[in-house]
This record gives structure tokens, sequence and C-alpha cells, in this order.
């Protein structure tokens, strides 16, 4: 009788103390989307529309921004239309700083050639394309032959 009651104390005491040691954001819970149910996004191309597009999927909880592919480190678009900084590096930190409050250990993993990023990231489950538009088709395919999803602006409508 002794021992069962210590049994059932110890583990009545292990299951209540459980959530108080793990971090909230692991668990998930009230407006905390739990890292399991999240999609795991890699951006490729980080110019203009590629920091326009992360910003924009950084305002949804259950997705997750974890790679960016993009041969160029910074881009200085102050003079065009997206009057901005954009590249690898301004994109990159626009990422962490938007997950550092949730989740403070989030890092992007950074790539200058989007096929060693599909490689490597086995645990992407999708890619957003926002590169020029004569590259769409190629790391459209390449993407979806690594069993991706895949989001990509047509240039049809502009270019036809």
């Amino acid at each position: 009788m002794i021992s069962s009651r210590r049994r059932f104390l110890a583990k009545t005491s292990a299951v209540i103390g459980f959530p108080t040691i793990i971090p909230h954001h692991v668990l998930g819970g009230a407006n905390v989307t739990p890292p399991r149910e999240k999609v795991n996004i890699g951006i490729i191309g980080a110019g203009g529309k590629g920091k326009g597009n992360t910003a924009n999927l950084m305002r949804l909880d259950d997705v997750q921004i974890t790679a960016i592919a993009d041969p160029a480190r910074y881009w200085n678009l102050s003079d065009f239309y997206y009057k901005t900084e954009a590249g690898m590096d301004p994109v990159t930190k626009m990422v962490e700083d938007h997950y550092r409050e949730k989740t403070p250990n989030h890092r992007v993993a950074q790539y200058e050639d989007f096929r060693v990023m599909l490689e490597k990231e086995t645990s992407l489950d999708a890619v957003v394309c926002s590169t020029p538009d004569h590259s769409h088709a190629y790391i459209s395919v390449l993407a979806m032959r690594a069993a991706k999803h895949v989001y990509c602006e047509k240039p049809l409508t502009h270019n036809l």
C-alpha cells in the first residue's frame, strides 16, 4: 500500500510539474501554435518582392520561415520601387527579429544556392519563389521534385 501510494504521488507530481518545465511555445496553448503544427517555409529570392512576401508570411501564426536562399547578401533598393534594403542578410534579420519574442532560439539557415537549401533542409514543407521571372519554372520544378509545395507568382500577366 505504501509503495503504490509513493508511486502514485511520484507519477502525479511528474505529470503536474511537466508543463512548468517545458516552455510555453513548445506545447502550444492560448494564442500559441505548437511547432509540430507549423508549416516550415523556405524563401528563394530575398529581393524586394521576396522581402514583401516574407513580411506577409510572418503575419501567419501557423507558418515558420526556417531558410532563405539568395546569392545576394545585401541589396540597396532605396532608389527603386521597393524603397528599402533587401537581400539575404536584411531579410534574415527581419525574420529572426520577428520570431525572437515567441521562439528565442529561432535561427534562419542561409544559402547562396537554392539547390543546396532544397537538399539540406529536409524539414521544409514549402518554398516561396520570389526570383526574377526567367528562373521561376526551373526553381519551381526542382522544388516540386524535392517534394515541396511551391508558391510562385507567375509573371505572365505582366509580360505576355
